[in-house]
């Protein structure tokens, strides 16, 4: 078990302006969801391109008409219904039928190496390092996952970069800093390039400090 607030020390200072964000002390610990391999890589299929509200609408759908069946046996009609894209659907069943064959070496990625987890994840059709990112992390609690070429991770560091400019706030930025803890840098840029940022009145930082200008609430 690791300490939340060493990791969050750690990517401060990868990021120091992420300090100027009120809640970061809320950030939620990493840990490994009990969850089949299956069902996680059915939803990380699901939600990609999508954002959180409409994601856990589809979710919802597609657990409803699954019911005690898995979601990833639904013919196309249900998946579109709930609006699953025409590629999804495809990824979703082939994914299903090599998991349903070998159910077990799925589940053994869990103690497998993150590298050997995201080259067996690319040999299946549609599926690449954007997947194996989120299993990782959201799935399997990986902790120093770092998707350096993640478009809303991008976005999340502009949308940064930018505050401190309009703050009159140094910039500083280096992931490699926040080792081995890069999951939570992760996991906070994804819920930037999320939330419209305002600014809110100061409140005690991670560090117990008053920052001079707040902006909205990471709820991560």
């Amino acid at each position: 078990m690791h300490n939340v607030n060493t990791a969050m020390n750690q990517v401060l200072l990868a990021c120091p302006m992420l300090g100027h964000f009120s809640r970061l002390q809320d950030v939620q610990t990493i840990e490994p969801v009990h969850m089949p391999v299956g069902e996680a890589l059915t939803e990380i299929i699901t939600t990609q391109m999508l954002c959180d509200s409409d994601a856990a609408k589809i979710i919802h759908c597609l657990r409803r008409k699954a019911g005690m069946g898995k979601i990833w046996r639904l013919p196309e009609k249900d998946l579109f219904t709930c609006g699953v894209s025409r590629s999804k659907a495809r990824t979703i069943h082939l994914m299903g039928k090599h998991y349903d064959a070998d159910t077990r070496g799925f589940e053994s990625w869990r103690s497998e190496p993150a590298a050997v987890v995201r080259e067996e994840l690319k040999l299946l059709w549609g599926l690449g390092d954007w997947t194996a990112d989120r299993l990782l992390l959201k799935y399997f609690g990986h902790l120093d996952i770092w998707p350096e070429h993640d478009l809303s991770i991008n976005h999340g560091v502009e949308k940064l970069h930018r505050l401190c400019l309009q703050q009159g706030l140094g910039w500083r930025f280096d992931p490699d800093r926040a080792r081995p803890y890069r999951s939570y840098l992760t996991k906070i840029l994804w819920t930037v390039d999320q939330k419209q940022l305002r600014q809110l009145r100061p409140v005690h930082n991670v560090n117990g400090n008053t920052t001079a200008r707040q902006h909205d609430a990471l709820s991560v």
